[in-house]
């Protein structure tokens, strides 16, 4: 029975083994699949979560959207931080700057997105987009797809720019959507002088319903009170998001208001309370609203509003009833507010004393039914009113519309001040007039304002004062008249402003013409004629973006004239303002096409122009700008100042299109006393944007510089011109951006040439600059390049005299390189090293000479290497005979934040410092440029110095030698030698351990000075404590200038307090004052030098703040000086020894007092041909250095009538006169001091011989000392007359030479005229009062006299 069943099993068995094959085929497609998915997941959340996964997925994100980033870092799964985002479409542009990103993605899994914390330091939003025609529709829903929470967000600064500007810092809160709705808690942001917190709640479905609270506190300053007033505000929104009922209110703290009621003035309470109903979607978006105020200031809570007290009330309410003409619904506007604080608008004040105002809203156009404004001392009065609106002209079977409404304002302004509007404008009052009306899109007005009656005359009486108080009428902008007609069209080309008829008059210029505008498309057309003092200007034509022609011309024939009437106009910066200038200038220019890439053909003329700016503080010149400009002018005539520009002979020239022009310029520049000549060939234009309608100043730019010739002669460089002239053309690029833009610089080759030393007949010696492409944008620098042939003459032309005479000189030339890469990373490498040649150096020779030997270098080179941020500054110089130096010093960079440092990198006040500096160099003159100017210093130094502590404090620690010290001055007369230093360095401070100089002479006989001490920098000031001891140091070798001096000194300095104290005691000095004063010029001469620079006594001061810093800088004088027993002064006739003590004494160097009494002992002096014994000789000293008081007599000695001179006063106005005891008549006095004898009998006798003996005996005028006797070494030359004498008999005619051999000895020969034999005179004093003397000749004999004085 079975038998006939097994066919049918083994066909079944046959037909499930497919079916199982199948199965377990797809079972293992299915399991693979898996495998290959969870694989592939795995994968990817391990991608996700690897380093720069986030930079990736931003990359992407790229491809399909318009989005930009910078270095990005981080993973996607864990989060990570982005330098820059940018994204930018249809005239939205946002940019944000370094944002941090921290979420969690397992959230996903359960339907959330997780986000821990999002932050970004700025965030900026610029809006281009044009106004939508069409209005936009309120949401249905905001609902999302996953919910979120996210608990921390932070940004540090908010700004938008569109058609209203704002700026929000330091945004902190958190944000979470729940499916059902939006949640947004704002714990703390900054708006103006504000802090304000809140929350927001809104649902995600329809009804959309939003219930939100803001609260803040404010200080506001106001008149009355010294401290800031704290405000609170509160403010609520509730109701669905198409209909809120919003309210605030701003109010004093309860303490504020408290300390306000205790106050003796009233103080000021601001207030402020507003309710309104908000519909943001419907066509009036305010249909109900009150607000009352008082006292309130603009200025506190939007930052750009001008300072006001506000008090008043407003309301917007509908219109209950309206007339079958206005059937459209309607709004009623009124307002009622005075301003306690009006003024100026320049002065950030509302210049607004009173309003009241009602108007109308009806089909989306508001209209002023009423306006009375009290400003600037006068009154604008206006009124408005629905006008009937024309029949329609549409055919009968189009379908019927609604009229556009049309209306009508008229105002009238009454005794306006234009200087309580603006202080730019001239204080003449004037009336005016306006009519607009308007129907749908379409408004007329015809506008006109003139100097009010009575007005013309107030330039003869005294302007009034502006609210600064300030006078300066003459500055002002006198308007005389002004008139405009046109219309503005809202619909044509997207809005459309036509002027048909354009004039507005000033007392001295005049501007006409017409114009129309159409801002939304860019384009525009007119006519415009402006005539000003100095100026003509003229504009024709049309520009639009693909189309216009025109031309423009403008000439400045006066620049004078012309700035002095800008400086009227209100707006202007202070630069302008305080600024003159002189010459002309003329541009003529004419375009063809429109803006996009237009052909150009433009020339500027510049012949002459001196500008003059003069650094002010305040905004306006507190002179008459007239005054400033004529002594500008008067100085700029002969002399050079800092702030002084020069423009000579300049043309440029442009020609071609936008997109391809050739530039031209040549021309000679001057600015303080440096000269530049330039000349440029270049072409270049803008880059065709992919939008045609992308601004000028949003295009990129192409330039490639053809030839470039710069020459510069600058004083400090030496004399010459160094040349700068490249050797192929040179490509530009600019590429703006929405961070500041990018410049790029092609390769390129320049040569330098330095002007021929004038030391030498050699040509001028010439190097070569060569860089690689240039790549510079704000946070980047790439730059590479090298510089050859840089020869060692250089730093002496560079260097000036002072490098002169360091004794350097030689073939030495080198040679650098650079390769810099700045932007997220650094690259940095630059060297200078030599290349070739050697260098000689001076060395001690024979006495009083000097060789020079080469330096036999080996290696010279400084380098500069980084390493990621850090930095490798290291030295290195060989040589044979001058010395060998290493050094190496290493330091971090950090980047710097937007806007500053080099390449967006900078070197931080705390950067580290690690370095070591070791150096033995021999006894070489290089040293001399340590020295001051004429000085010679030289020796031998060696240093083992390491280097720590940071870039704001360094810390120096280490050892410094120096011998054989040498430090000469020829031209005072100073020669110190055989010097020794013994210093350690310590931190921040060097202590002297050692310090010694021997002054010049054979032996050690020239003394020395012996120092100790320490000086440092602490806490950011210089501190220095010095001793210093003088033996017998021979301080001057001069010839007419010999001083050995000893004492102590100590010099002491804590900050900007300097101490100088001490006790001196002169030990020996020869002063030798020449005869002759070198001449001088009178205290009223200025010359004028080539270079225009004034000297002389009465030249103008110096105003550089390092001269006047050092002058009055704080320096406490307190000095001793003793001048010993051996102090010897010789010259203008005199020969003594004086003794005494001063005491100098000040408290800034340019204010030192000198008091102290000084006494000469023995001494002569030598006054018309004779020597003066110096029996009394003082000098006081009561303060002024120059100017001591004087107490000298000196009298002839060997005479019986005891005659001299006697000299009292100043010595800057001394008093000269004839001395005699007894008294004697001003004839006898001279006649005894010149002959030694009594006048002749005979009056006109006398006379004469005195007249014969001063032009024989004196010297220039009949003067002091000096004359024929003085050259032929005697002291007497005299001649006597013959005379009658008493007893009858006569005395011939005789002439007398004598000479003193010292004090008390003196001899004279006389010889007479008729007789054969002379006569010989010998005097000796044996004591004051007996005399010897002794005759031979015709009568011999001896005499003894006995001088007794009496009165």
């Amino acid at each position: 029975m079975a038998a006939p069943d097994k066919p049918a099993n083994t066909t079944a068995k046959r037909a499930a083994k497919p079916a199982r094959s199948w199965l377990k085929t797809s079972a293992r497609a299915v399991g693979g699949l898996i495998v290959l998915t969870v694989g592939a997941t795995g994968a990817l959340w391990w991608w996700a979560g690897t380093e720069g996964s986030l930079a990736t997925g931003l990359q992407w994100a790229s491809q399909s959207q318009p989005l930009k980033f910078e270095n990005a870092t981080g993973s996607l799964r864990a989060g990570g931080h982005v330098d820059q985002l940018n994204w930018q479409q249809d005239g939205l542009n946002a940019d944000v700057r370094d944002v941090t990103l921290s979420w969690q993605p397992w959230s996903l899994l359960h339907g959330t997105l997780k986000l821990n914390r999002l932050s970004a330091a700025s965030v900026a939003v610029t809006d281009t987009r044009p106004p939508s025609p069409t209005p936009t529709l309120p949401p249905n829903a905001l609902g999302l797809p996953l919910k979120i929470a996210l608990d921390d967000f932070f940004v540090g600064q908010f700004d938008y720019k569109g058609k209203a500007a704002f700026s929000v810092a330091k945004i902190a809160g958190n944000y979470a959507y729940n499916g059902l709705q939006h949640q947004f808690d704002l714990k703390s942001t900054q708006y103006a002088s504000g802090l304000y917190s809140g929350r927001a709640v809104l649902t995600s479905a329809a009804p959309l319903t939003l219930q939100a609270t803001l609260g803040g506190a404010l200080a506001v300053t106001v008149p009355n009170n010294r401290e800031p007033v704290p405000l609170t505000f509160q403010a609520t929104a509730s109701g669905l998001l198409t209909d809120l009922q919003v309210k605030a209110e701003l109010q004093m703290t309860a303490a504020a208001a408290a300390s306000a009621a205790d106050a003796k003035k009233p103080a000021l309470q601001p207030h402020a309370s507003a309710s309104a109903r908000v519909m943001p979607w419907a066509a009036q978006p305010l249909p109900q609203a009150e607000a009352s105020f008082r006292d309130l200031d603009l200025a506190a809570l939007l930052p750009q509003a001008p300072q006001t007290l506000l008090s008043g009330n407003a309301s917007v309410q509908p219109l209950e009833s309206a007339s079958l003409a206005t059937a459209s619904p309607a709004w009623a506007l009124q307002l009622q507010m005075t301003n306690s604080l009006p003024g100026p608008w320049d002065q950030q004040r509302l210049p607004v004393e009173q309003l009241e105002t009602q108007g109308e809203w009806r089909d989306g156009a508001a209209l002023v039914r009423s306006l009375k404004a009290q400003l600037g001392g006068g009154e604008l009065l206006a009124s408005g009113e629905w006008a009937p609106a024309p029949p329609a002209t549409a055919p009968a079977t189009a379908a019927p519309t609604a009229p556009e409404q049309a209306w009508q304002l008229n105002a009238t302004l009454k005794h306006i001040n234009p200087a309580q509007l603006h202080t730019q404008l001239a204080p003449l009052p004037l009336d005016g007039r306006a009519e607009v009306n308007g129907q749908g899109a379409m408004t007329r007005f015809d506008a006109s304002v003139q100097t009010a009656r009575g007005a013309a005359n107030a330039v003869n009486r005294p302007a009034p004062r502006t609210h600064s108080g300030q006078n300066n009428f003459l500055e002002q902008l006198r308007l005389r008249d002004a008139s405009a007609t046109g219309s503005w069209n809202a619909q044509q080309a997207g809005g459309t402003l036509t002027l048909s008829a354009l004039q507005v008059r000033t007392s001295d210029a005049e501007l006409g013409g017409q114009l129309e505008v159409q801002p939304a498309q860019k384009g525009g057309q007119g006519k415009l004629t402006l005539s000003a003092p100095g100026l003509q200007a003229k504009l024709n034509g049309e520009m639009r973006p693909t189309s216009g022609a025109g031309e423009l011309s403008v000439r400045g024939r006066d620049a004078a004239q012309a700035l002095r009437w800008l400086q009227k106009l209100p707006g202007m910066p202070a630069s302008v303002l305080s600024a003159s200038a002189s010459g002309s200038a003329e541009l003529q220019a004419q375009w063809k096409g429109g803006w996009q890439d237009p052909a150009l053909q433009a020339k500027l003329d510049v012949p002459s122009l001196d500008w003059i700016a003069v650094a002010s503080k305040a905004p306006t010149p507190k002179k008459p700008a007239v005054d400033a400009y004529a002594k500008a002018v008067t100085a700029s005539q002969a002399a050079a100042s800092p702030n002084l520009l020069k423009v000579r002979e300049l043309q440029a020239t442009l020609s071609g299109r936008l997109t391809q022009a050739q530039l031209g310029v040549q021309g000679r520049v001057e600015m303080d006393k440096r000269r530049y000549a330039l000349q440029v060939a270049a072409d270049g234009g803008r880059l065709k944007p992919a939008n045609s309608n992308t601004p000028l100043g949003e295009s990129a730019w192409k330039g490639l510089i053809k030839q470039l010739s710069l020459s510069v002669e600058d004083p400090a460089l030496g004399s010459g011109a160094w040349r700068l002239a490249t050797r192929a053309p040179v490509a530009l690029k600019w590429t703006p951006s929405g961070t500041g833009g990018a410049l790029e610089s092609g390769a390129g080759e320049a040569f330098l040439t330095a002007p021929a030393s004038t030391a030498s007949s050699t040509p001028p010696s010439q190097a070569t600059l060569s860089w690689q492409p240039v790549r510079w944008r704000p946070g980047e620098l790439v730059t590479a390049g090298k510089i050859t042939a840089l020869p060692i003459a250089w730093v002496e032309l560079l260097a000036g005299p002072q490098m002169k005479g360091a004794g350097l000189g030689g073939t030495l030339v080198f040679e650098g390189q650079w390769d810099a890469v700045l932007n997220n990373s650094l690259k940095l490498k630059a060297s200078l090293a030599r290349s070739s040649g050697d260098i000689s150096v001076e060395t001690p020779g024979v006495p009083g000479k000097a060789a020079r030997v080469a330096a036999g270098i080996k290696e010279a080179r400084i380098s500069l290497e980084t390493a990621g941020d850090a930095l490798t500054l290291a030295l290195r110089w060989n040589s044979e005979r001058a010395g060998t130096a290493d050094g190496q010093l290493k330091t971090r960079l950090v980047r710097a934040p937007e806007g500053q440092g080099v390449g967006g990198w900078l070197w931080p006040a705390n950067a580290p410092l690690n370095g070591q500096l070791r150096a033995q160099l021999p006894r070489i003159g290089v040293w001399s440029l340590l020295a001051p100017p004429g000085w010679r210093l030289r020796g031998s130094l060696g240093a083992d110095v390491a280097i720590s502590g940071t870039r704001a404090a360094p810390n120096l620690a280490g050892d410094l030698q120096a011998n054989d010290l040498a430090l000469r001055s020829v031209v005072d007369g100073i020669e110190f030698g055989n010097g020794r230093l013994r210093a350690r360095l310590d931190g921040t401070r060097i202590r002297i351990n050692e310090f010694t100089l021997q002054g010049a002479g054979e032996k050690s006989t020239g003394g020395s000075l012996t120092a100790q001490g320490e000086a440092g920098w602490i806490n950011g000031k210089p501190q220095v404590q010095l001793d210093a001891k003088l033996q017998q140091l021979r301080a001057s070798i001069r010839t007419d200038r010999q001083l050995t001096v000893s004492g102590n000194v100590q010099a002491k300095l804590q900050g900007d307090q300097t101490e100088l104290t001490g006790k001196l005691v002169i030990d020996q000095a020869r002063i030798i004052l020449p005869d002759e004063g070198t001449p001088q010029l009178g205290n009223d001469v200025i010359v004028r030098t080539a270079s225009g620079a004034a000297a002389g006594k009465k030249a103008p001061e110096k105003t550089s703040n390092e001269t006047v810093d050092t002058a009055n800088r704080p320096l406490k004088l307190a000095v001793d000086i003793d001048l010993g027993r051996d102090f010897r002064i010789q010259g203008k006739g005199i020969d003594t020894r004086i003794r005494g003590t001063l005491a100098l004494t000040g408290n800034s160097l340019s204010d030192p007092r000198l008091v102290g009494t000084l006494r000469t002992f023995g001494g002569q002096y030598r006054a018309y041909g004779q020597r003066l014994d110096v029996e009394q000789g003082v000098i006081r000293f009561t303060g002024a250095i120059d100017n001591p008081t004087l107490d000298i007599l000196a009298i002839r000695p060997n005479l019986t009538q005891r005659v001299g001179v006697q000299i009292t006063g100043t010595a800057l106005l001394p008093s000269v006169r004839l001395y005699a005891q007894p008294e004697l008549p001003d004839a006898e006095k001279l006649s005894w001091l010149i002959v030694g004898r009594a006048s002749a009998a005979g009056g006109a006798e006398a006379a004469l011989l005195q007249q014969a003996a001063l032009a024989l005996l004196g010297s220039k005028g009949g003067g002091m000392s000096g004359g024929l006797a003085a050259s032929l070494g005697l002291d007497e030359l005299s001649f006597r007359g013959s005379s009658n004498n008493a007893d009858g008999t006569a005395t011939g005619g005789a002439i007398t030479l004598g000479k003193r051999f010292s004090r008390n000895f003196y001899a004279a020969y006389e010889r007479s005229i008729s007789g054969a034999l002379g006569t010989l005179f010998v005097f000796y004093d044996l004591s004051q009062r007996f005399t010897l003397r002794a005759q031979a000749g015709e009568q011999s004999a001896i005499d003894l006299i006995f001088t007794v004085p009496y009165d």
